[in-house]
Formats: structure tokens, sequence, C-alpha cells
């Protein structure tokens, strides 16, 4: 799974849950009991599913970072590598 997938996974699975609450919430207060059971039970679950989701986009955000980290250390040294050369090449003559 690649980072936005996630991302929207993520986001989706957030307002699932809530959505799931603020419906077990509302039938509790209703009196329909049995089936605000059930939404809480389902947000419960998409909640612990999200958290997982979370793990993993938090995973792939680092791992992202760390090449983008990387990358530009790397173009760093060789400006700075490109730099030491020119210094070097007047001294020399």
């Amino acid at each position: 799974m690649i980072e936005s997938n996630t991302r929207l996974s993520l986001s989706i699975a957030g307002a699932v849950s809530v959505l799931g609450y603020i419906m077990a919430m509302w039938l509790g207060l209703q009196g329909n009991q049995g089936l605000a059971l059930i939404f809480l039970i389902l947000s419960l679950v998409v909640t612990l599913l999200a958290f997982f989701i979370y793990r993993r986009y938090t995973a792939l955000r680092n791992t992202r970072w760390q090449d983008e980290i990387k990358a530009g250390e790397d173009k760093m040294q060789q400006m700075l590598a490109e730099e030491s050369k020119k210094q070097r090449s007047p001294d020399s003559n």
C-alpha cells in the first residue's frame, strides 16, 4: 500500500468510526439498544483497524522521509566535493 492510499484509508476509517459512535449514541438515546450495540461494536472494530492503518502510514511516511533526507545529503556531498575540486585546482597551477 502506498502512502497516499494509506492516508486516505486512515481518513475513511476515522470518519466511519466517528459516525458509528454518533449513531450508537443517538440510537441509544432513542431506546434502540440492540442496534446501538451493533454500531458501537462496528465503531470499535473500525477504530482498531484505524490504529493499524495509522501504524502502517507512519512507517511508510518515515521511510519516505529517510529517502528524501538521504537524497538531500547525497546532493549536498556531491556539491561539496565539486566545490572542493574547484578550490584545489587553482592551487595546483
